[in-house]
């Protein structure tokens, strides 16, 4: 299997989607992933604040100021 095989089946395991499944099935125990997220980098400075139009009222979410 080539690295980036490798690269890529761990991202699917590790996919938000379905880790909590391949924790319960012992795929991935709950350390292994805990190590996970705290290996990736931090992106926030390149996050944008989105405004939405819901139900006729616009709406910002604010939900972390």
């Amino acid at each position: 299997m080539s690295t980036t095989t490798t690269n890529q089946s761990a991202a699917l395991l590790f996919d938000k989607r379905v880790v909590e499944r391949n924790i319960r099935n012992g795929h991935v125990t709950q350390s292994s992933f805990d190590a996970h997220l705290k290996s990736l980098p931090d992106v926030e400075e390149h996050s944008v604040t989105m405004t939405a139009q819901l139900d006729g009222q616009e709406s910002v979410d604010d939900s972390d100021e």
